[in-house]
């Protein structure tokens, strides 16, 4: 069996598992995007960052919904 064919029979399942992973990591920028803190570790990376105010990240919810 191919790649191709895999695809072919098994489309909906990708498609799913697409679904939830990108579901997922929007999940986690959403709650990294509200965070107040400026360093956070996670599974071996590290990110340092300049923490929004409360009115950019609530005037950037409202143009999302």
């Amino acid at each position: 069996m191919d790649f191709a064919e895999f695809i072919n029979e098994n489309s909906a399942f990708v498609l799913t598992l697409l679904g939830l992973f990108g579901a997922g990591l929007s999940g986690v920028a959403m709650c990294v995007l509200k965070s107040r803190c400026t360093t956070i570790k996670c599974c071996c990376m590290q990110c340092e960052r300049l923490v929004l105010s409360e009115q950019a990240v609530t005037e950037l919810s409202a143009e999302t919904v």
